[in-house]
């Protein structure tokens, strides 16, 4: 009877103990837990908070190892109030080389599609994103209502007028959307940009479809200029003029000459205007359409648009430059020649930067 009462004692205190060293075990899990979760609370509070700040150091981080940049105009960048990037597109990672670049932060529109989770839309605004539906009737108004919008509270904003990218590396047509963005608020200038050797990247569509080849180079060297500011009125003819200007710069600012563009190449039997001085100063390329995208290469009656390392001017008799399809002198921009020259023909450019030339 002795030996069960023992027995017994020492089973209640094990018992006793084992409950005890539980519960102790227990709490520090919940003291864990609660800790942990409370880090991680204040860690994405943290982070939400420095997604602004982020932005562009995060990019830089991304794209400098991979892209060699040289800025031209970056001075030019206002340092406060509403302003329009309106640049060129070439390649998926525009919109990020833009970010990482320009000294301001740079609000830029993107496919709701792609935000549709509550969390992911939030951190995408956050980014200075701003969602609007790609396509359909609302797609139009939200997008120029969400630009309009950011510029009144005196915030940058990106935009590339032709709304989809290149398909044979040319500056293509401009869409008015930067107008009725712009429309009523004469104060807001328009900084024209071109992104300058993205043409042959994988992200580009320079073999055909897009990620469609290996990198060509470690580090790929990309010029980026900033050219003069625009203010009212302003039309997408003016601002392509503009980028197209600034497509110049860029080709005198980079360190080894640019390949041919092969759709330029393939052209030799379409309408161009090649000068008896100047050399070849407009050309013309076949029309790309496969169903979803179209992107127009000639027109009739025209000889094209400007040739690469060109841009052209149409201008008055006083000097005075001239808007679409008003006739006058045709004046030309060359890399390596720092003023404009004189080409001693008269015509005129369309909308979409087609040249017509006088007999």
């Amino acid at each position: 009877m002795l030996i069960k009462l023992i027995l017994f004692a020492s089973a209640g205190t094990f018992m006793k103990s084992t409950l005890l060293a539980s519960a102790g075990t227990l709490w520090k899990s919940l003291l864990f837990i609660a800790a942990g979760s409370i880090a991680l609370v204040v860690a994405f509070v943290v982070f939400y908070a420095a997604i602004p700040i982020l932005v562009r150091p995060f990019w830089r981080a991304v794209l400098f190892p991979h892209y060699r940049f040289r800025l031209v105009g970056v001075e030019k960048i206002p340092s406060e109030g509403p302003f329009v990037l309106a640049s060129n597109h070439v390649s998926w990672i525009d919109g990020f080389i833009l970010a990482a670049v320009c000294p301001r932060r740079i609000w830029f529109l993107s496919n709701a599609d792609y935000t549709r989770s509550k969390l992911v839309n939030m951190l995408a605004r956050r980014a200075r994103l701003i969602p609007v539906p790609a396509k359909g009737p609302r797609a139009h108004r939200e997008a120029i209502a969400a630009a309009r919008g950011e510029l009144d509270m005196g915030r940058a904003f990106g935009i590339f007028p032709e709304a989809q990218l290149t398909r044979d590396g040319r500056l293509g047509t401009f869409l008015r959307g930067i107008e009725m963005i712009l429309r009523d608020r004469d104060h807001v200038p328009v900084i024209p940009v071109y992104i300058e050797n993205m043409w042959g990247s994988i992200f580009s569509y320079s073999a055909g479809k897009f990620l469609g080849r290996l990198p060509e180079t470690f580090r790929r060297e990309v010029v980026v200029v900033f050219g003069d500011h625009a203010f009212a009125p302003i039309s997408t003819f003016t601002i392509r003029r503009e980028v197209a200007a600034a497509a110049v710069v860029a080709l005198e600012n980079r360190s080894s000459p640019p390949r041919s563009l092969e759709a330029i190449a393939k052209a030799t039997d379409l309408t161009r205007w090649s000068h008896p001085e100047f050399g070849l100063l407009a050309v013309s390329t076949a029309d790309f359409d496969d169903g979803i995208v179209r992107q127009l290469g000639m027109k009739p009656g025209s000889v094209g648009r400007e040739a690469p390392g060109v841009a052209l001017f149409v201008v008055a008799d006083d000097g005075t430059l001239l808007e679409a399809d008003r006739v006058g002198r045709i004046e030309a921009r060359i890399v390596g020649r720092p003023n404009r020259v004189n080409t001693r023909r008269r015509g005129r450019i369309d909308r979409e930067g087609f040249v017509y030339l006088e007999e």
